[in-house]
Protein backbone atom coordinates (compact mmCIF):
# COMPACT_ATOMS: atom_id res chain seq x y z
CA UNK A 1 0.00 0.00 0.00
CA UNK A 2 1.21 3.01 -1.13
CA UNK A 3 -1.03 5.77 -0.30
CA UNK A 4 1.84 8.17 0.98
CA UNK A 5 2.06 11.16 -1.39
CA UNK A 6 5.26 13.54 -1.05
CA UNK A 7 4.42 17.14 -1.79
CA UNK A 8 0.44 16.69 -1.04
CA UNK A 9 -2.41 16.40 1.24
CA UNK A 10 -4.17 13.02 1.07
CA UNK A 11 -7.41 12.74 2.88
CA UNK A 12 -8.86 9.74 4.31
CA UNK A 13 -12.45 10.28 5.64
CA UNK A 14 -15.28 8.21 6.90
CA UNK A 15 -17.99 7.26 9.63
CA UNK A 16 -16.99 5.91 13.29
CA UNK A 17 -15.87 2.72 12.46
CA UNK A 18 -15.20 2.67 8.64
CA UNK A 19 -11.48 1.70 9.00
CA UNK A 20 -10.17 5.01 8.58
CA UNK A 21 -8.04 5.05 11.85
CA UNK A 22 -6.58 1.54 10.85
CA UNK A 23 -5.69 2.97 7.37
CA UNK A 24 -4.61 6.12 8.97
CA UNK A 25 -1.92 4.06 11.53
CA UNK A 26 -0.93 2.15 8.35
CA UNK A 27 0.43 5.23 6.63
CA UNK A 28 2.10 6.45 10.39
CA UNK A 29 4.14 2.65 10.14
CA UNK A 30 4.85 2.47 6.45
CA UNK A 31 6.17 6.84 7.01
CA UNK A 32 8.49 5.34 10.41
CA UNK A 33 9.21 1.59 9.02
CA UNK A 34 10.83 3.31 5.97
CA UNK A 35 13.06 5.41 8.47
CA UNK A 36 11.35 8.56 8.19
CA UNK A 37 10.30 10.71 10.98
CA UNK A 38 6.70 11.46 11.26
CA UNK A 39 3.99 13.64 13.22
CA UNK A 40 0.90 12.81 14.37
CA UNK A 41 -1.58 16.09 15.55
CA UNK A 42 -4.44 14.65 17.81
CA UNK A 43 -6.90 16.74 17.98
CA UNK A 44 -9.26 15.01 19.26
CA UNK A 45 -6.98 12.58 21.79
CA UNK A 46 -8.16 9.28 20.43
CA UNK A 47 -4.46 8.10 19.61
CA UNK A 48 -4.13 4.77 21.07
CA UNK A 49 0.25 4.36 20.91
CA UNK A 50 0.23 0.76 21.58
CA UNK A 51 -2.51 -0.52 19.38
CA UNK A 52 0.21 2.15 17.02
CA UNK A 53 2.73 -0.04 18.32
CA UNK A 54 1.48 -3.22 17.31
CA UNK A 55 0.31 -1.95 13.93
CA UNK A 56 3.85 -1.21 12.91
CA UNK A 57 4.39 2.17 14.20
CA UNK A 58 7.98 3.25 15.12
CA UNK A 59 7.06 5.30 18.14
CA UNK A 60 10.58 6.60 18.66
CA UNK A 61 10.00 8.14 15.00
CA UNK A 62 7.13 9.39 16.03
CA UNK A 63 5.99 13.08 17.21
CA UNK A 64 2.82 13.32 18.75
CA UNK A 65 0.89 16.01 19.55
CA UNK A 66 -2.12 16.45 22.18
CA UNK A 67 -4.67 19.01 20.98
CA UNK A 68 -6.96 18.75 24.56
CA UNK A 69 -10.06 18.46 21.83
CA UNK A 70 -9.02 22.13 20.64
CA UNK A 71 -9.46 21.94 16.56
CA UNK A 72 -7.57 25.70 16.34
CA UNK A 73 -4.85 24.72 18.33
CA UNK A 74 -4.44 21.58 16.05
CA UNK A 75 -4.93 23.97 12.89
CA UNK A 76 -2.25 25.99 14.71
CA UNK A 77 -0.08 22.88 15.24
CA UNK A 78 -0.17 21.47 11.88
CA UNK A 79 0.58 24.66 9.89
CA UNK A 80 3.90 24.65 12.11
CA UNK A 81 4.79 21.58 11.71
CA UNK A 82 4.14 21.40 7.87
CA UNK A 83 6.82 24.23 7.61
CA UNK A 84 9.53 22.28 9.55
CA UNK A 85 11.98 20.14 7.68
CA UNK A 86 12.95 16.40 8.34
CA UNK A 87 9.01 15.33 8.74
CA UNK A 88 7.98 12.26 5.91
CA UNK A 89 4.56 12.50 7.12
CA UNK A 90 2.49 15.20 9.11
CA UNK A 91 -1.04 13.65 10.45
CA UNK A 92 -4.17 15.46 11.07
CA UNK A 93 -6.73 13.77 12.94
CA UNK A 94 -9.76 15.59 13.40
CA UNK A 95 -12.13 13.22 14.83
CA UNK A 96 -15.75 13.77 14.63
CA UNK A 97 -16.16 16.96 14.60
CA UNK A 98 -14.40 18.33 11.73
CA UNK A 99 -16.11 21.62 9.91
CA UNK A 100 -14.33 22.19 6.78
CA UNK A 101 -11.14 24.55 6.54
CA UNK A 102 -11.23 27.68 5.30
CA UNK A 103 -10.11 28.03 1.83
CA UNK A 104 -7.48 30.54 2.70
CA UNK A 105 -5.88 27.81 5.43
CA UNK A 106 -6.48 24.50 3.05
CA UNK A 107 -4.48 26.18 0.23
CA UNK A 108 -1.91 27.26 3.03
CA UNK A 109 -1.11 23.87 3.95
CA UNK A 110 -0.94 22.46 0.39
CA UNK A 111 1.33 25.02 -0.64
CA UNK A 112 3.69 24.44 2.53
CA UNK A 113 3.41 20.53 2.08
CA UNK A 114 4.63 21.29 -1.31
CA UNK A 115 7.62 23.33 -1.14
CA UNK A 116 8.86 20.94 1.72
CA UNK A 117 8.01 17.91 0.17
CA UNK A 118 6.84 16.21 2.98
CA UNK A 119 3.07 14.09 3.01
CA UNK A 120 0.27 15.67 5.19
CA UNK A 121 -2.75 12.89 6.01
CA UNK A 122 -5.54 14.18 7.36
CA UNK A 123 -8.30 12.13 8.57
CA UNK A 124 -11.73 12.11 10.05
CA UNK A 125 -15.55 12.18 9.60
CA UNK A 126 -15.93 14.25 6.25
CA UNK A 127 -13.96 15.73 4.04
CA UNK A 128 -12.01 19.40 5.15
CA UNK A 129 -9.38 20.26 2.86
CA UNK A 130 -11.36 20.80 -0.24
CA UNK A 131 -9.79 21.07 -3.72
CA UNK A 132 -6.36 21.44 -1.33
CA UNK A 133 -6.49 17.90 -1.49
CA UNK A 134 -5.07 15.66 -3.98
CA UNK A 135 -6.26 12.13 -2.93
CA UNK A 136 -9.39 11.42 -1.22
CA UNK A 137 -10.03 7.85 0.41
CA UNK A 138 -13.52 7.26 1.47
Amino acid sequence: MRLLRPGAITEIVGRSSSGRTSLFTACLGEATADGGVAALVDAEETFDPASAARAGVDLARLLWVRCARRRDAALRATDLLVRCPGFALIGLDLGEAAPPLPPAAAFRLKFAVERTGMALVITGRRRVAGAGASLVVE
